[in-house]
């Protein structure tokens, strides 16, 4: 048997329909709808304020993000980063506080996470260099792998 499928917008416009019918309380309309009350206030509400379309799913993202860095301190980190590839982020920070001390550097993780972000993390020249290391010496790895395995 196959599951009943509906849009939430669906049942939150055929709530608002039967409680402008006014022949039931809000309280069975709401145990009718399987939501609680508070919901269904809450439906009512903005029905009053903005019509049909302020029933619309609302994003639930953060209006601002109090604790992000500023682009500004992001792109003297990348572009140092450019600069020196292999440098990590506890010296990049070492660096940019010597020739910006006035300035409110994040902390080395964050750092690698800003790095991680912008694609500058170095995860690709590891790899790299791990795949050399196992061409140069395929039978000393395997070694290892059968030793581990017994």
């Amino acid at each position: 048997m196959p599951w009943n499928k509906s849009e939430p917008m669906n049942e939150r416009v055929k709530f608002i329909a039967e409680w402008l019918q006014r022949e039931e309380s809000v309280t069975w309309l709401c145990a009718r709808a399987g939501i609680s009350r508070k919901t269904g206030y809450k439906w009512i509400d903005r029905y009053e304020q903005g019509g049909v379309a302020a029933l619309a799913e609302r994003s639930r993202a953060p209006l601002s993000h109090p604790h992000a860095v500023p682009a500004d301190i992001v792109e003297a980190i990348v572009s140092i980063r450019r600069q020196h590839p292999r440098w990590g982020p506890r010296k990049l920070l070492v660096v940019l506080r010597r020739h910006a001390p006035e300035r409110r550097w994040p902390v080395a993780s964050t750092v690698g996470d800003i790095l991680r972000r912008a694609g500058r993390d170095g995860a690709a020249a590891s790899t790299a260099a791990r795949q050399r290391a196992v061409r140069r010496a395929p039978g000393r790895l395997q070694r290892r792998q059968r030793d581990l395995v017994c």
